[in-house]
C-alpha cells in the first residue's frame, strides 16, 4: 500500500495543472512539477538548489524571461511528528487577469517612457539647430575659422544625439531580453570594464581597488553593462577637492551575494536616492555631466531581470555606495587574497584621510606666526 500511495502521489504531482514547488527548510528548491516548467519557463534542472525567492519580485511572480505576473500562491509547511520543519510546498497558479494586468502595466510604463524620451530629445536637437544656424551665418560672412568651429560643434552634438538614441534603445529593450544565464566571474567582467575605460581612469587619476568577487549564474553582457554604468558614474561624478578612490567588493548574504561599488565622489542627496533609478533623471547639471539619465535605470532593469534588487547608500565619509543583490545557486567561496574586512575598508578611509590632510595643508599655507608673539601656535 505505501508503494501504491507513493505512486499515486507521484502521478498527482506530475499531472496537476497548478505549478508545484517543493522546498527544503532553507527555502531552496528540491523539486518542481511539469506545470511549473510551463508557467515559469524554467527547466527543472535549472532551478534545483535555487532559493525560492528567485521566483518572485515585489510580491509577484517572475518568469525565467523576467516577465512579472500576478498569481495565487498557497504555501504549506511540512513538519515531522516532533514538529520540526521538513520543507514547504508551494502551489502557484496565474490569476485570470494576470496577462491583462501585465499588459496594462507595460503600456503605462511605455507611455511614461515615451513622454520622457520625447522631452529629453529636445535638448540635443536644439543644440544641433543652433550649431547649424551658426555654421550658416559663418559661411555667409566668409568666416572660415568660425565655420570650422561650428562644424566641429555640430558634429559633436550629432554624436551626443546618436549616443542618446542608442541609450534609449538599450534601456527600452533591456527588460524584454531573455537573460541567457551562464556561470560568470564578476571579477572578469569588472576587469573588462576597467580595461575599456583605462584612458578615462588615468585621466581622472582614480585609484581603484577590486576585491575578490564571486562567480554567479547571470547574463554576462547585461551584467557588464551594470558594472560599466556604476564605474562610469563614479568617474563622472568625482570630487574636485580629493583624489578619486573606487572600491568594488562582494559579501555573502542569505540566498545570494551583495556586490557594491563605492566611491568618494560628490555623492547623492538622500532625498533623491530613489529617483536616481528612474529613467532620464539627472540630478547634476546635464551639460557638465554629459549623461543621459539612463545608466542607473538600465542597471535596475538588468538586476531585477536577474531576480535581484539595487539601491544606493551614503559613503563612509563622502560619495556613494551602490549595492545590488543577486541570488546564487551555491555558496561559492570568494578567492582569498589575504585581506581582512578591516583592510577591505581601508582604501576609501585612506583616501579621505589624505584629502583631509591636503585641505588642512592648503588652509595653513597662508598662516604665519605673528611678529612679537613668541610661542604662538597656529
Amino acid at each position: 500500500m505505501p508503494t501504491d500511495r507513493n505512486r499515486l502521489m507521484d502521478v498527482l504531482f506530475a499531472e496537476t495543472v497548478e505549478a508545484v514547488v517543493l522546498a527544503d527548510p532553507d527555502e531552496r528548491i528540491v523539486d518542481v512539477n511539469p506545470a511549473f516548467e510551463t508557467l515559469f519557463g524554467y527547466d527543472r534542472a535549472a532551478v534545483l538548489g535555487e532559493p525560492v525567492a528567485v521566483l518572485s519580485s515585489g510580491g509577484r511572480m517572475r518568469r525565467r524571461d523576467g516577465q512579472i505576473f500576478a498569481a495565487r500562491l498557497v504555501r504549506r509547511q511540512m513538519c515531522d511528528a516532533d514538529g520540526a520543519l521538513r520543507g514547504t510546498v508551494l502551489r502557484i497558479s496565474a490569476t485570470e487577469d494576470a496577462a491583462l494586468h501585465a499588459m496594462s502595466e507595460y503600456c503605462a510604463r511605455l507611455e511614461q517612457f515615451a513622454q520622457l524620451a520625447a522631452h529629453d530629445l529636445q535638448a540635443p536637437l536644439r543644440h544641433i539647430r543652433h550649431a547649424a544656424d551658426g555654421l550658416l551665418t559663418s559661411l555667409a560672412e566668409g568666416d572660415v575659422a568660425s565655420a570650422e568651429a561650428e562644424a566641429g560643434l555640430l558634429k559633436g552634438r550629432a554624436t551626443d544625439l546618436s549616443a542618446l538614441v542608442q541609450a534609449l534603445l538599450e534601456f527600452s529593450t533591456a527588460e524584454d531580453r531573455a537573460v541567457e544565464r551562464r556561470t560568470v566571474s564578476l571579477g572578469k567582467l569588472v576587469a573588462r570594464v576597467l580595461e575599456a575605460r583605462k584612458t578615462e581612469i588615468a585621466r581622472a587619476g582614480a585609484r581603484i581597488r577590486v576585491h575578490p568577487l564571486p562567480r554567479l549564474d547571470c547574463g554576462a553582457v547585461l551584467m557588464e553593462q551594470v558594472f560599466d554604468n556604476l564605474i562610469g558614474n563614479a568617474l563622472k561624478y568625482r570630487s574636485d577637492v580629493r583624489g578619486l578612490a573606487i572600491s568594488i567588493r562582494a559579501e555573502r548574504v542569505t540566498g545570494g551575494w551583495v556586490t557594491s561599488v563605492a566611491d568618494n565622489g560628490i555623492g547623492i542627496d538622500p532625498s533623491y536616492r530613489e529617483r536616481v533609478f528612474d529613467p532620464l533623471v539627472r540630478l547634476h547639471d546635464a551639460e557638465a555631466s554629459h549623461g543621459h539619465g539612463l545608466g542607473l535605470a538600465l542597471a535596475r532593469r538588468v538586476i531585477e531581470a536577474h531576480g535581484g534588487r539595487i539601491w544606493v547608500e551614503q559613503g563612509t565619509f563622502e560619495g556613494s555606495v551602490f549595492r545590488f543583490e543577486l541570488p546564487a545557486r551555491i555558496a561559492e567561496p570568494l578567492p582569498s587574497d589575504g585581506l581582512s574586512r578591516a583592510q577591505a575598508h581601508g582604501d576609501l578611509l585612506r583616501a579621505e584621510a589624505e584629502a583631509l590632510r591636503e585641505r588642512i595643508q592648503t588652509a595653513m599655507q597662508g598662516v604665519r606666526p605673528r611678529q612679537g608673539t613668541p610661542g604662538a601656535a597656529y
